[in-house]
């Protein structure tokens, strides 16, 4: 599952979203391998590094499982023997030197603690202080190492060192200093019977460990946003969704957001104006499209896309796009390609002006975000139909390979 997740969101990016076992991404990519497009050339590299980081991610929470769980392995006992040393997993310190392995496994531990709670049978492998085997624990967070050892206990204690007859042999005093003991009853160990470790998901439900249960008991959850497959979608051009994506959370270092930073500075930042039209400071509304170069640029497309009844306002564009956010008819597509295509190649001018004192007319900058879009729409395939291909034909878009697979 947490593989599958990975590979839904990377390989509409990679243009291979039709190949769905290993088998027909390998046979499809080998097919490839001696072209060098860009788009052969990313799918490979995103084949590559999805991989990686999948079975790295895999390793690091298999190897933390397998300490805890005292897996029967050279690993396993060479770490007890040389990292731990007989101290807790939980509590050990992240060492300044050690390795890069090792100081990831250490630094998931905040992560995954609460997931994992030991099942308790004898009592004998699970850690009186520092494992999870009730609702308060780990104890150690109640109770300080000095007072355990000033009542005579080792830290290495486990639950069947710390009962006894059916009591608990803490000190009464205990449950002055900390109330809260009171709540945890004498656990009724049996001889018999390992302890064992469990996860539990985020409802608190023991569930069998594995690598998409673990995913997705710590992964953050947010609300999807209404406009998320206006941006990340299978016909986006990756570095212009992005930047869709940057715009849409109001997150471009635009001079509005620069000088909110430093508000004591604004006296000595009134020369900052927009670089495009030197008629205000820059800002997200103001690029797209208040300001004058802008607006010229977005005139000599929008007709293109059928947007000209559209107003002047960013928000509006959107509006109209978010309409048919998820629809795959060709003029949607486009729209979607040319709104972002305008949005990147305006930030990309700003910034150009800016640092690197170049400038373009906007005849240029049309021209350029007419070949990106026109360029996309040719790795495209489309339905067959007369409307198809007058709009097509309207952007100078020709070939039956654009049909064939409909035909």
């Amino acid at each position: 599952m947490f593989a599958a997740d990975v590979w839904n969101n990377i390989r509409v990016k990679a243009g291979i979203q039709n190949f769905s076992t290993w088998d027909d991404i390998v046979m499809g990519l080998a097919s490839n391998a001696h072209k060098r497009s860009i788009q052969s050339i990313i799918a490979r590299l995103l084949l590559a590094a999805s991989t990686y980081l999948i079975w790295k991610e895999r390793n690091d929470r298999f190897h933390n499982m397998s300490i805890l769980t005292k897996r029967e392995s050279l690993w396993v006992s060479w770490n007890y023997d040389n990292k731990l040393k007989g101290c807790s997993f939980w509590d050990i310190p992240v060492p300044n030197n050690c390795s890069w392995g090792w100081r990831k496994l250490l630094q998931l531990r905040p992560s995954i603690r609460s997931h994992i709670w030991s099942k308790v049978g004898n009592g004998v492998n699970t850690s009186a202080w520092f494992d999870r085997w009730a609702d308060i624990c780990p104890i150690c967070n109640l109770v300080s190492p000095r007072d355990i050892r000033m009542a005579g206990f080792s830290l290495n204690a486990s639950i069947a060192d710390i009962i006894s007859n059916g009591v608990w042999l803490w000190p009464d005093a205990w449950y002055d200093l900390f109330p809260v003991l009171t709540n945890i009853h004498v656990l009724q160990l049996e001889p018999n019977k390992q302890d064992t470790l469990v996860w539990k998901g985020v409802d608190h439900n023991e569930c069998t460990y594995s690598s998409s249960t673990a995913w997705d008991s710590i992964r953050s959850k947010e609300k999807l946003v209404p406009w998320y497959k206006l941006i990340w979608n299978a016909q986006c051009i990756p570095r212009h969704a992005f930047n869709m994506w940057l715009i849409m959370r109001n997150k471009l270092l635009t001079q509005d957001v620069i000088l909110s930073w430093v508000p004591p500075r604004r006296k000595t930042m009134d020369m900052m104006c927009c670089s495009l039209c030197t008629a205000d400071f820059d800002s997200h509304s103001h690029l797209f499209f208040e300001c004058l170069f802008s607006t010229q640029v977005w005139f000599m497309v929008r007709d293109l896309a059928d947007l000209h009844t559209v107003p002047l306002v960013w928000q509006q564009v959107i509006d109209v796009l978010l309409q048919h956010a998820s629809s795959k008819l060709p003029i949607n597509v486009i729209r979607r390609l040319l709104v972002a295509a305008v949005a990147y190649v305006m930030w990309q001018e700003r910034n150009n002006r800016m640092f690197g004192n170049q400038s373009r007319p906007p005849d240029i900058l049309c021209k350029e975000i007419l070949h990106t879009v026109r360029s996309k729409l040719m790795g495209l395939t489309f339905k067959k139909t007369d409307c198809v291909s007058s709009l097509l034909d309207r952007w100078e878009v020709h070939g039956e390979s654009l049909f064939k697979r409909f035909t």
